[in-house]
């Protein structure tokens, strides 16, 4: 049976941040078309899916980062991805304000964690260098958000603002 994305969004009050499995179609689409079958949880290799707002899987970084191994696309029998998509989302990492290192404390575990380097770090601000993702970079793995001692690192779809 089909979700009416549009009549769901009514009863919701903002629209959905939830951040689907890498190389899915639009939230819209990917709702509609899910059949919530759950499949792809347990084979995903680092743990980072969820059953998430009405059954729907999610990724939840802070459990761990997307490798894109494509093994939730595998075994998925909904329509739900798309692979010929050049990147796997659209959302990359947003470093918060209370980032230690914002604070002064030397923490460069969010940098030691990017395999692609997307986090440099201002060696220049004082007291502690502070992080930058370069989003030409950033694949948005989610590897920062788990490894961050204070959860200042979340994902999120990039706006003109920011």
């Amino acid at each position: 049976m089909a979700i009416d994305a549009q009549k769901r969004r009514l009863f919701r009050r903002q629209p959905s941040s939830s951040i689907r499995p890498p190389y899915s179609r639009t939230d819209a689409d990917f709702t509609d078309l899910c059949n919530r079958c759950q499949l792809c949880i347990p084979t995903c290799d680092t743990g980072i899916l969820i059953a998430g707002d009405g059954g729907f899987v999610e990724v939840d970084f802070t459990k761990g980062e997307c490798t894109f191994c494509g093994k939730c696309q595998q075994v998925c029998e909904a329509p739900v991805f798309n692979p010929e998509q050049a990147k796997p989302w659209s959302h990359l990492a947003v470093v918060a304000h209370h980032c230690l290192a914002f604070e002064g404390v030397m923490c460069q575990t969010c940098r030691d964690n990017c395999d692609v380097t997307a986090i440099r770090f201002d060696l220049h601000a004082k007291p502690a260098p502070t992080p930058h993702i370069n989003p030409d970079l950033c694949n948005g793995c989610g590897a920062c958000v788990a490894s961050c001692p204070v959860q200042a690192i979340t994902m999120k779809v990039p706006t003109s603002t920011d």
